[in-house]
């Protein structure tokens, strides 16, 4: 039972060490190119009644 407790700490503590050395700050980036002018795309996003034409989403409500 020691040994498992003492593998256990060991095991804890080098989980906290690598931790510890990982950068504090992250940066998640997502892009995606849109081959349409912006006019057209402007008039899709502007008026809230096209949304229901391209949004994913609500095809699944």
């Amino acid at each position: 039972m020691t040994l498992f407790a003492l593998l256990f700490l060991a095991l804890v503590s080098a989980l906290i060490a690598y931790i510890s050395f990982l950068p504090d700050k992250f940066r998640i980036a997502r892009s995606i190119v849109i081959d349409a002018p912006p006019e057209v795309v402007f008039r899709h996003i502007n008026d809230f009644h096209n949304w229901a034409d391209w949004s994913p989403w609500a095809k699944l409500d």
